[in-house]
């Protein structure tokens, strides 16, 4: 990640190396990809379940590291992704204040957005997730596999109708590698997103309108 290449993360990452692997100063690949300043990185290493609350030897979580860098825009899609603006590092200082010191207004902005807009309030279900909003990271997963999914949903579509059944939606997710998410739950994004839970309006549910 602190190449900042795309390329290379997602050919790692599709190889099954360790998305919260940690380095000498123990920072992860979201440090990492932070430090580059390719905010792309960020929804590919969502996609494959990174953690965004871990914190190095410093204890700089990357919310400190986006507050230090000005990096706003990462700082509102961490926190919805279970990063957490509340914790202080070893110099016992808060990501607001790294951002007021270093005049980031950028940084200081959405850490208050996130705090005041509860941002942080995640849909958790231990069984399919306990770190983050499972269905966020379901839509994470989707946005990055979805030229794939789509030609694979396309496959087994009914042609009058465009849309596929929910056997065949499961195990297409299922055969793609998406195992953060239990049957039922599953079963309870497919009940609110579509009116008729027989089949699946696969187009739709892909962009995570109805869902997110």
């Amino acid at each position: 990640c602190a190449s900042g290449s795309i390329k290379v993360v997602r050919e790692l990452l599709q190889r099954k190396a360790n998305v919260n692997a940690r380095d000498l100063q123990q920072q992860t690949p979201v440090h990492a990809a932070l430090t580059s300043n390719v905010f792309e990185l960020l929804p590919i290493l969502s996609a494959y379940n990174a953690r965004f609350d871990l914190a190095d030897q410093t204890l700089n979580t990357p919310i400190h590291l986006a507050a230090k860098l000005n990096q706003g825009k990462a700082i509102k899609f961490m926190v919805q992704r279970g990063a957490i603006t509340r914790t202080k590092n070893i110099d016992n200082r808060l990501p607001i204040k790294i951002a007021v010191l270093e005049k980031n207004k950028d940084a200081k902005k959405n850490i208050r957005l996130a705090e005041k807009k509860h941002y942080y309030r995640k849909i958790i279900s231990s069984k399919s997730n306990p770190y983050r909003d499972y269905k966020i990271h379901f839509y994470d997963w989707l946005q990055e596999r979805s030229d794939r999914l789509l030609r694979r949903f396309h496959q087994v579509e009914n042609s009058s109708t465009h849309r596929i059944t929910p056997t065949d939606f499961k195990q297409i997710i299922n055969e793609e590698g998406f195992t953060q998410i239990t049957l039922d739950d599953l079963n309870d994004l497919i009940i609110r997103h579509e009116t008729n839970p027989n089949e699946i309006d696969y187009q739709t549910f892909l962009s995570g309108k109805l869902f997110i």
